[in-house]
C-alpha cells in the first residue's frame, strides 16, 4: 500500500483520538480550601442589655492565605439541633483576580450573627463552634461563654 493511502487512513483515526475527552477531563473538582494556617479563634455570645439588644454569636481569628490580593469573610452555617449546638462557620476565600505577589498574607476575620439566648447564670447556649473551610475543620471553639 503506498504511503499516501496509508496516511490518508491513519489520520482521520488520529484526530478522532485526539478529540477524546477522558471522563476524569469533565468532572468537576471541588474547590479546595487555600488557607495555609489559623490562630487566635475567640467565639463568645454578646448579651449585654440596653434597647433593642438582641444576643450576637462573634467569632474572631486569623487566617493566613496563599498570596496578597485573597479575600476572605466569615459566613454562617448550620446549627446542629442538639440541646447545646454546635455553630458553623464557613470561612470563604476568594482568590485574586490577576496578578498578585506570592507571599504568606494575614487576613482577620470577624462575623457577627444573632445567637441563641440563655439566662443569666444558666449553661452557654452554645457547645462549640466549628470553623470550616471547603468541607474541612479548620478549628473548633470551646468554651462559648455569654458575657452579660
Amino acid at each position: 500500500m503506498p504511503l499516501s493511502r496509508r496516511l490518508l487512513l491513519v489520520a482521520p483515526l488520529t484526530l478522532l483520538v485526539a478529540g477524546c475527552v477522558l471522563p476524569e477531563d469533565t468532572v468537576a473538582t471541588p474547590a479546595s480550601c487555600p488557607v495555609i494556617d489559623t490562630r487566635d479563634w475567640v467565639a463568645f455570645v454578646n448579651a449585654m442589655p440596653g434597647p433593642d439588644a438582641r444576643p450576637q454569636l462573634i467569632v474572631t481569628g486569623s487566617a493566613d492565605l496563599p498570596s496578597a490580593g485573597y479575600s476572605a469573610e466569615l459566613r454562617p452555617g448550620p446549627t446542629d439541633r442538639s440541646a447545646r449546638p454546635v455553630q458553623i462557620v464557613e470561612l470563604v476565600a476568594t482568590p485574586p483576580r490577576g496578578p498578585a505577589a506570592t507571599v504568606v498574607t494575614t487576613v482577620d476575620l470577624r462575623l457577627e450573627m444573632p445567637a441563641i439566648a440563655s439566662a443569666p447564670g444558666a449553661e452557654a447556649a452554645y457547645s462549640g463552634v466549628r470553623v470550616a473551610c471547603a468541607g474541612s475543620e479548620l478549628a473548633f471553639i470551646a468554651p462559648v461563654e455569654t458575657v452579660w
